[in-house]
């Protein structure tokens, strides 16, 4: 079996590690178990009347265009791998959301606990 990751999906990837790697230049790879909350952000479209702005400010309407929730999280996860922890397969939770909001971005929160804790 092959597997392919995207271009697009890569660059992504490296741009998660580089992000990550500048906010906390002397981080080592964590080993314990690993929660990760992914918050991302879509732009208010343009065309939005001010009502469905309104909605979308709310969150009573959410996002339901591409890129999907699981390849978002998937992408960050993978960046995130043998950076911030050793192995993803430490990710014990992920909780990840798509809202809309005037400043589009992607929020990550990581908690990383030792044996006997947490997630």
């Amino acid at each position: 079996m092959v597997l392919y990751t995207a271009k697009q999906t890569r660059l992504f990837e490296n741009h998660v590690a580089l992000a990550f790697g500048l906010a906390y230049p002397d981080h080592r790879p964590e080993r314990g178990k690993v929660k990760i909350q992914i918050f991302t952000f879509f732009e208010i479209p343009r065309s939005a009347s001010k009502n469905r702005r309104r909605a979308m400010e709310l969150g009573d309407e959410l996002p339901t265009k591409r890129p999907d929730l699981l390849n978002i999280a998937a992408a960050i996860c993978d960046g995130l791998n043998g950076i911030a922890y050793a192995d993803d397969a430490q990710i014990t939770e992920l909780q990840a959301w798509k809202r809309y909001s005037d400043k589009p971005r992607t929020e990550v929160v990581i908690d990383f606990y030792q044996d006997g804790q947490g997630a």
